[in-house]
């Protein structure tokens, strides 16, 4: 007797798992990098892919990468210099030619 309860609250469990995971790719979440369907994994709670804005850490890191703002930093070697030690290396110099030719 008991294990025709457990066998109907197993498929009950189905059942209704089945109905969430239906209501979830009716209207799924979107990676915001790729554009691809945010797949529920066997394992995964369906109100946490809910949650989830990228298909892997892979899309999340180029996309938050690229709205990254980066700083520019003098080169090492420059650090502490004297305007006339930079002057006398001819950096000044290079650096003119350069900006001229771009």
């Amino acid at each position: 007797m008991t294990t025709n309860l457990l066998m109907v609250r197993k498929t009950n469990n189905q059942i209704i798992k089945e109905r969430i995971l239906k209501a979830y790719y009716d209207n799924p979440n979107y990676c915001l990098h790729c554009g691809k369907t945010i797949v529920v994994q066997e394992s995964q709670r369906t109100r946490d892919a809910r949650v989830k804005k990228f298909c892997n850490h892979i899309c999340a890191s180029t996309y938050n990468n690229k709205i990254r703002i980066l700083k520019k930093q003098p080169k090492a070697r420059f650090i502490g210099l004297s305007p006339e030690d930079y002057l006398a290396k001819g950096l000044y110099q290079n650096a003119i030619k350069r900006k001229g030719a771009a």
